[in-house]
C-alpha cells in the first residue's frame, strides 16, 4: 500500500523528464503565446551568413515588436561569439527580401539557423520570455 504512491512519484518524474527531453530535442510545433516550426528545407536568402545564426524580423512600427525589443536587445547580448545575429525589418511585398525567403508571416519572428522559425503571438510578457528562452535553446546557448 505504501509503495503506490511511491510508485506513482517515480512514474510522474519519468514522465517529466521525458517530457523535457523531448522539448529540448526539437521544436514543438506549437506552444502557448508563440509557434515553432520546423523548416523542411532550410531557406537561403543572399543575406544568410555562414556558419551559425539567429535571425530577428521585426517592423518598426509593430507595438509588439516595440515591447518585444529591450528583451531581445538583452538576450542578443548572450549570444556567443561563433552565433551570428542579424536583424531584418519585415517586408513581405518584397519578393526577393529575406522575409519572403524565409516565410515569415508576423513579427517579431526568429530564424534559428534556418532550421526553426519562432513567432511570437501573444502579448503576454511570459510568452515572449518563454520564445526567447526557446530561440535561445535552439541556437544552442546555455538558459
Amino acid at each position: 500500500m505504501t509503495s503506490m504512491p511511491c510508485l506513482r512519484r517515480v512514474v510522474a518524474a519519468l514522465v517529466c523528464a521525458a517530457a523535457a527531453t523531448l522539448a529540448e530535442a526539437g521544436c514543438p510545433e506549437v506552444t502557448e503565446g508563440f509557434t515553432c516550426t520546423e523548416y523542411d528545407q532550410p531557406p537561403r536568402h543572399a543575406s544568410t551568413p555562414a556558419g551559425r545564426y539567429v535571425m530577428y524580423f521585426y517592423i518598426e512600427t509593430c507595438p509588439h515588436c516595440q515591447d518585444a525589443r529591450p528583451k531581445v536587445d538583452a538576450w542578443r547580448r548572450t549570444l556567443p561569439s561563433e552565433v551570428t545575429y542579424i536583424e531584418h525589418i519585415a517586408k513581405w511585398r518584397d519578393r526577393a527580401g529575406p522575409a519572403f525567403a524565409y516565410r515569415i508571416e508576423s513579427v517579431p519572428s526568429f530564424v534559428v539557423d534556418g532550421k526553426y522559425l519562432v513567432a511570437i503571438d501573444s502579448w503576454d510578457p511570459a510568452h515572449t520570455d518563454a520564445a526567447i528562452a526557446l530561440v535561445g535553446r535552439l541556437a544552442g546557448v546555455s538558459p
